[in-house]
């Protein structure tokens, strides 16, 4: 049986970009193949639409789209955008609830659509500028007047509604931003604090005008170290904006449901084959469901993956669809798991060269490559070589999520065994407690991993049983004389 015979894959390896919900078609293809959780269904109708909405007096704020590339963030946001723009299309919403909850926006909006990139431009002129241009293109003249010569934004956005509302009376006026984070990293200190009073005051008008934002964000603007020194400005902002974080949960669900969709007699068959080695595993019988929805992917690849700092900008689901698009004609093994875990992404990493220019990223392919070639060319346990590989490859990824590539943290044996799904079919026939069994055999591995390279790059913890990619470790003086001692008669010991 072949894996393309258990899921219907779907590939997501398309970066999608917040303009390409201005025309209608492209639109209405975004928001019939958005998927929608029923975590996100919830922040949806409790708090994007209600905020969004001017049919009823509420102490509407603006929003923040939070989440990093790759996990939806820009379909979130053209989604949102198009359906208050077209009232047609949040019938092609594949949650029926979240589709009676959009009624009060659908259609109800003129929308603009901007992404920031490298601008030196202060916040308050890129969004005065798209708003003049736009609002010329609707027939509107009007011209923000001078910064210095206003006190604050509210008189004039006022006036900038009054004008809207002769050409468009029963509409309001939606402003879509996309990678604001980016682009306020860039600013200096002082016009940070001008363009975060410019963002309060944004947030602000959308309480007593039909004037409503959207931004997105890589990750929570709030709680970002970068932006300790305006710790004021911040919470400011703060006051007058509602956060939708996109959870890990959330991109499981698209996972399972778009790009690794099955029938129910698909994942009667994934669950059949999976049952009999739960039993190795620690935790598989507890998580049955969520390791056969996600089939074949690992569910703790997608928790590992948005665990790489210094790769943040990498698309997971991008990466998870290219690595199924190789693995749909292969054939299910009878004799292991068959799980995509997280130490496949090691080759993404170490075979593209934009990640070697990353000193952090380099330094651990370096020192990775060096235990690689030892374990290929001298391991002492030639049957053991492919799971030694595995766990070189997956403790180099793990080396890239803990912060500091040199700390000594890593992954305890058990957590290797569960979290890659570890397995040799020797092990079935031990006759002890197969997870045990298991766990014994991968500890024996690692030991064969530290004699054949010498104790070099590679340390453990005794205290929390922890194995990881050491960087300063080019030599093992202990491993050195035990090496020695081997060579040694009985007498010269």
């Amino acid at each position: 049986m072949k894996y393309g015979e258990l899921i219907q894959f779907e590939p997501i390896e398309t970066v999608i970009h917040l303009q390409d919900a201005s025309e209608l078609a492209e639109a209405q293809r975004l928001v019939s193949t958005y998927v929608i959780s029923q975590e996100m269904a919830e922040r949806l109708a409790s708090v994007v639409f209600p905020n969004l909405q001017f049919e009823r007096p509420a102490d509407n704020k603006g929003i923040l789209v939070i989440g990093n590339y790759g996990t939806g963030k820009s379909h979130l946001m053209s989604v949102i955008s198009a359906i208050a723009e077209h009232t047609e299309l949040s019938s092609y919403l594949q949650n029926p609830q979240v589709a009676e909850s959009a009624r009060p926006i659908a259609g109800k909006f003129k929308v603009i659509r901007i992404t920031l990139g490298s601008t030196t431009m202060d916040l308050r002129e890129v969004v005065c500028s798209q708003l003049e241009a736009a609002l010329l293109d609707w027939g509107i003249e009007f011209q923000f007047p001078p910064r210095d010569t206003i006190p604050n934004h509210k008189g004039v956005f006022e006036d900038m509604m009054a004008l809207f509302h002769t050409q468009f009376p029963d509409q309001g006026l939606l402003f879509v931003v996309d990678e604001l984070l980016d682009y306020l990293r860039s600013r200096k200190d002082q016009a940070l604090i001008l363009d975060l009073g410019f963002l309060r005051e944004l947030g602000e008008v959308c309480k007593d005008l039909r004037f409503r934002i959207i931004a997105g964000l890589q990750e929570a603007l709030f709680d970002n170290r970068r932006f300790e020194f305006v710790a004021d400005a911040i919470r400011r902002v703060k006051d007058r904006f509602e956060q939708i974080l996109i959870a890990r949960r959330d991109i499981k669900y698209v996972v399972a449901e778009r790009l690794l969709k099955k029938t129910a007699d698909q994942l009667t068959k994934i669950r059949e084959h999976l049952t009999p080695f739960a039993k190795f595993y620690g935790s598989m019988n507890e998580r049955m469901d969520e390791f056969v929805s996600l089939f074949p992917i690992h569910p703790d690849y997608i928790d590992t993956f948005e665990r790489i700092t210094v790769a943040e900008r990498r698309e997971v689901l991008k990466t998870l669809s290219l690595a199924m698009r190789e693995l749909v004609s292969q054939n299910v093994p009878q004799d292991a798991p068959g799980l995509i875990a997280y130490d496949s992404y090691w080759d993404t990493l170490k075979e593209n060269p934009s990640f070697r220019a990353v000193p952090d990223i380099r330094a651990v392919i370096d020192c990775s490559q060096v235990l690689e070639a030892r374990i290929r060319q001298a391991f002492t346990r030639p049957i053991y070589k492919p799971m030694a590989l595995r766990i070189i490859a997956a403790l180099s990824v793990h080396r890239l999520t803990v912060g500091d590539i040199y700390s000594p943290l890593g992954a305890t044996p058990d957590e290797l065994r569960d979290s890659l799904c570890l397995y040799d079919p020797i092990v079935a026939d031990l006759g002890g407690e197969p997870a045990d069994d298991l766990l014994s055999q991968i500890e024996t591995v690692l030991r064969e991993i530290h004699k054949t390279v010498s104790g070099q790059f590679i340390s453990s913890n005794t205290d929390n049983r922890q194995f990881y990619i050491d960087l300063k470790k080019t030599d093992d003086y202990d491993a050195l004389i035990e090496k020695r001692s081997e060579s040694l008669d009985s007498s010269q010991n």
